[in-house]
C-alpha cells in the first residue's frame, strides 16, 4: 500500500510540469545537481547571495546529497518529485509501523486519514521540500524511541541534523519520552538522539557555519517581528484559524474525541505509557502552531496517531456503525485531495523566467541583481546560479547582514519610488532607487515584475543612469550605470 501511496502522490504533484508552490524546491534541486556538476562553485559561493551569510553554508546538505543521484538520471523537476514521493511513501510506512505498535485496527484507514485529513498539510507536502523529510525522520525517531532501539534512533537523528535547518526536531520524541519515563532506558535513548544530532552537524562539510546558521534560523520569527521584516508566511503565527480548522476538521474532530476519552482513562489508571507521548507531542505541536504555522503539519500526524491509539478499541466495538462515520470522512478527504490538485495545477510557471534568466546568464555572469521580489530568486537561481542576487531564501538574513542594506532594498520591494537605509524615511534622506542599489548594495541590475512594481518601474524609466535592457510580458531588467560614467555623459558636449 505504501508504494501505491507514493505512486499516487507522484501523480498528484505531476499534475503540473512545474513545481507546486514554486519556491524552495527550485533552489534545492538545483543545489543538489550542482554538488555533482560544479561542487567547487557550491563550496565557494553556495547560494549566489552575497548578503545571505558571511561564509558559505548549506544547512540542507544531507537532503541535497540524497537528491543528487536522482538529478543524474532524471530531469531536475522530475527528480525532486520522485524523491518527495518516496519520502511520502516512507511517511505512510512509518505511520503503519507506529499504528501496529499501538495495536490500532484498520491501519490503512488511519494512514489515509493522516495523509489526506488536512488539506493545509497535504498542500504543503506537495511542495516537495526538505520539510517533508523532516516529518518522516521525526516520525521514525518516535518509532525507534517507543521500540527502544537507540542505534537506529542515533542514525535517524544524524541524518535529520545533516538535512534540515531545525536540526533538533528529530529529538522531539525522545525528549518527551525522557520527561515522561525518567528512567535509564529513556535516558539512553535521549543520549543516542543527542549523539546523532551532534554527529549529523559535524558531518556537514560546512560545519561550524551550519550550526551558527541553524541557531540564527531559530530566532528568525522573533527578529523579524521586532524589526518588521517580511518573512515567509509559514514562519509567521497561524492567523487564519478558520481556514485551518475547516481544512483539518477530520483530524481535529478525532483528536478532540480521543482527548476526552483519554482523560476518562487517566482517572482509572496510574503511570504513563507511549500513548501519552503521542498526546504530549500533539499538544505541544498544537500550541507551537500558534507561534509558527508550519508546526501544524507535525500536529496533524501526531494528533492522528494519538486518536488511532485511543479510539481503536471503541471503533472495533462499534464496527457495524463504522460506515456512518467513514462515509463523511472519505468525502471530506477526497475534497482535500481535490483542493490539493487545484493548488498543484496553479503552480507558478517557470517558463516565465527563462528569457530574463538567459539574458542575465549571457550579460551578467558574476554580476549582482537587485530583485525587487525576493521570491523571484528561487526561479532565477534555478535557471542561472552564475549571477548573484540581493535577496532570497529568507529576507531576515539580508537584515542581519546589514540593517541599512535591508531597508534600501525593502523600500524598492514595496514599490516605492525612492529609498533610504531606515524603515521610516525622512524626505531629505531619500535617494533614487537605481542610485541606491548601485551605491549601497553594489548591484549592476534591477529585476522587477510589471504587475507588482508599477510605481518603481515608472520611476526607473525617469532616473538618469538607469537603462531598461530587457523586457517581456512579465518582467523587466534595468542596467545600473556607474555614477562616474553618468557624470561624464552629462559633461560631454
Amino acid at each position: 500500500m505504501c508504494l501505491l501511496v507514493a505512486a499516487g502522490f507522484f501523480l498528484l504533484v505531476s499534475a503540473t510540469p512545474d513545481l507546486p508552490g514554486g519556491f524552495d524546491s527550485y533552489r534545492h534541486v538545483k543545489q543538489a545537481s550542482r554538488y555533482v556538476l560544479e561542487p567547487r562553485a557550491v563550496f565557494s559561493d553556495t547560494w549566489s547571495l552575497p548578503y545571505f551569510w558571511p561564509k558559505p553554508v548549506d544547512a540542507w546538505f544531507g537532503f541535497h546529497i540524497l537528491l543528487a543521484p536522482f538529478t543524474l538520471v532524471f530531469p531536475l523537476i522530475v527528480a525532486i518529485k520522485l524523491l518527495a514521493s518516496a519520502i511520502f511513501g516512507g511517511i505512510a510506512y512509518t505511520l503503519f509501523r507506529l499504528l501496529e505498535y499501538f495495536g490500532a485496527r484498520y491501519r490503512a484507514v488511519w494512514v489515509l486519514l493522516a495523509l489526506t485529513g488536512s488539506a493545509c498539510a497535504l498542500c504543503r507536502d506537495a511542495n516537495t521540500r526538505p520539510f517533508l523529510l523532516s516529518l518522516l525522520l521525526t516520525l521514525l525517531a518516535v518509532l525507534f524511541t517507543v521500540k527502544n532501539r537507540p542505534i537506529p534512533l542515533l542514525l535517524v537523528c544524524a541524518l535529520h541534523a545533516a538535512s534540515y535547518s531545525m536540526f533538533f526536531l528529530a529529538a522531539f520524541g525522545p525528549a518527551i519520552w525522557l520527561l515522561l519515563q525518567r528512567n535509564l532506558p529513556a535516558l539512553k535513548l535521549a543520549a543516542a538522539s543527542a549523539g546523532g544530532i551532534v554527529a549529523g552537524l559535524l558531518c556537514n562539510p560546512f560545519f561550524p557555519e551550519n550550526l551558527r546558521f541553524d541557531l540564527a534560523v531559530v530566532g528568525v520569527t522573533e527578529i523579524a517581528a521586532r524589526a518588521h521584516v517580511v518573512i515567509g508566511g509559514e514562519l509567521e503565527p497561524l492567523t487564519n484559524w478558520v481556514w485551518w480548522i475547516l481544512s483539518s476538521l477530520p483530524i481535529l474532530s478525532l483528536w478532540l474525541l480521543a482527548v476526552c476519552l483519554r482523560i476518562r482513562q487517566w482517572r482509572n489508571r496510574r503511570g504513563v505509557d507511549a500513548v501519552d507521548l503521542l498526546f504530549v507531542a500533539s499538544l505541544i505541536t498544537l500550541l507551537g502552531t500558534i507561534r509558527v504555522s508550519r508546526t501544524a503539519d507535525f500536529f496533524v500526524l501526531f494528533a492522528l496517531l494519538f486518536a488511532a491509539a485511543v479510539l481503536s478499541p471503541y471503533v472495533e466495538a462499534r464496527r457495524k456503525d463504522l460506515v456512518y462515520v467513514l462515509a463523511p470522512l472519505v468525502i471530506v478527504c477526497c475534497i482535500h485531495v481535490g483542493l490539493t490538485y487545484s493548488y498543484v495545477k496553479a503552480a507558478p510557471v517557470l517558463d516565465r523566467y527563462r528569457s530574463a534568466a538567459e539574458y542575465l546568464r549571457t550579460h551578467a555572469k558574476g554580476g549582482l541583481v537587485a530583485n525587487a521580489d525576493w521570491g523571484d530568486y528561487q526561479f532565477l537561481f534555478y535557471l542561472n546560479p552564475a549571477t548573484h542576487y540581493v535577496a532570497g531564501i529568507e529576507p531576515t538574513m539580508l537584515y542581519l547582514s546589514d540593517h541599512g542594506k535591508y531597508w534600501f532594498w525593502r523600500h524598492m520591494a514595496d514599490d516605492e519610488t525612492s529609498t533610504c537605509g531606515r524603515e521610516q524615511c525622512q524626505e531629505n534622506e531619500r535617494v533614487a532607487i537605481g542610485k541606491a542599489m548601485r551605491a549601497q548594495l553594489g548591484a549592476n541590475y534591477i529585476f522587477l515584475q510589471h504587475a507588482e512594481n508599477p510605481k518603481l518601474e515608472n520611476a526607473l524609466h525617469q532616473e538618469a543612469g538607469v537603462t531598461e535592457v530587457f523586457r517581456d510580458l512579465d518582467f523587466s531588467l534595468y542596467s545600473l550605470d556607474d555614477a562616474r560614467a553618468v557624470s561624464r555623459n552629462k559633461a560631454a558636449p
